[in-house]
Formats: C-alpha cells, sequence, structure tokens
C-alpha cells in the first residue's frame, strides 16, 4: 500500500467527525487506487431484505445514484457474497441474471462486505466500471482496510448514540417525581435561568 494513501487515510481519520464525511474521503481514495468510474458504500437491511446506496463517488460516465435501492435477493453485491467473489470483470456473463447490473452497465465490479465486531453483516464497500479493468491486489487490500475503518466508525457512532439517549433518560428520571410523574425541583432549579427573566417579562410570581 501507498505511502500517500496511508498518509490520506491518517489525515483524514484525524479530522473527520462523521460517518459520512469519512465515508466521502474513503471513497475518493478507493477510486484512486482501484482506477475505477464508481465507488459507493451501501448499507443492507436484512429484515426489509433491501439493499440502499448509502454515498457514492462517480468520476466518470458511470453513475451509482445515493439513494439507489434494490430487493437484496436480486442484488450484485449478495450474488458476490454467494459465490465468495469479491472481484470480477465480465460481470454480464458471470452474473448475467442480475438486473441492476444489466442496468447500469456495469462490466468489472469489486465488492467487499462491511461486517460489525459480532460478525453481522451491515453493507458492501464496492468499486465498479463500465469498461474491463484487471484485478488490483491493492486495490483489494485498500478495499478491506477501509471497510474495517467504515465498521469501527459505524460502532463508534452507534455507542455514542446509545450513551446520549441514556443520558437523556438518566436526566429526565433525575428531574422527574417518582409520585406525580411532574417536573420536580431539580428540574424546575435546572430553568431558573429562563424562568426568571420570563417571569420578569410578563410580570408573574415564582413559587418554589
Amino acid at each position: 500500500m501507498s505511502d500517500f494513501i496511508l498518509a490520506r487515510v491518517s489525515q483524514t481519520l484525524a479530522n473527520e467527525h462523521s460517518l459520512e464525511l469519512l465515508v466521502r474521503q474513503l471513497l475518493e481514495m478507493l477510486e484512486l487506487v482501484t482506477r475505477m468510474e464508481s465507488t459507493y458504500l451501501t448499507r443492507i437491511d436484512l429484515s426489509a431484505q433491501r439493499q440502499l446506496v448509502m454515498y457514492a463517488h462517480n468520476s466518470s460516465e458511470m453513475t451509482i445514484p445515493e439513494g439507489f435501492s434494490v430487493p437484496w435477493n436480486e442484488s450484485l453485491c449478495k450474488r458476490a457474497i454467494d459465490d465468495n467473489c469479491l472481484f470480477s470483470n465480465d460481470v454480464a456473463s458471470r452474473w448475467r441474471s442480475c438486473i441492476a447490473a444489466r442496468e447500469l452497465g456495469i462490466t468489472t465490479f469489486f465488492s467487499i462486505p462491511v461486517r460489525l465486531t459480532d460478525g453481522s453483516l451491515y453493507g458492501t464497500l464496492c468499486a465498479t466500471s463500465r469498461q474491463k479493468q484487471p484485478y488490483n491486489l491493492e486495490g483489494e487490500q485498500v478495499m478491506g482496510l477501509f471497510a474495517n475503518l467504515i465498521s469501527h466508525y459505524v460502532e463508534k457512532e452507534t455507542l455514542v448514540e446509545q450513551l446520549r439517549a441514556a443520558n437523556s433518560a438518566l436526566e429526565m428520571h433525575s428531574c422527574t417525581d417518582e409520585l406525580t410523574g411532574l417536573p420536580n425541583r431539580r428540574a424546575l432549579f435546572k430553568h431558573l435561568s429562563t424562568i426568571f427573566p420570563r417571569a420578569r417579562a410578563n410580570c408573574s410570581a415564582i413559587f418554589c
């Protein structure tokens, strides 16, 4: 893996603070390494049996649209996972039954599953081209690295959201009277800074 890519990855990890910004930077780098026309991250909803393109980077005539959704069982990514095939530069012959690939004009396809630490399938990281491109070992290595980075970042964001939700629930509990379910004195004192100015403006009295 080139020092340039490693330096870009380090800089991106240091500067980007959301999943979207991180992924967009990684997709741009992935296009440079794989020399594909489109790179994109998908999200797979197994309960709904749908695959959605979350973020995409398109650098040529081929366009993979963000928000593009297909039934999971009909997707190119599921076929690749089922066949344990990360790369093909003859998609039309290998997966001739895939309507989405035919509609998008995909000839060369590179895909790596994005799995969370519990092994569950989050989505896929993909690179595609209308042209027939040769297999690229560095491309596979970089895709594997990026898939792991995305997985860790997704889990970090999920943990942060869970902590925020737990903190909000704890704060609400501490500010609510257990018997009446109404705001208690703690809640009142917490909002005094806004209550007093409002009371002065309305010429109202405050009873504690």
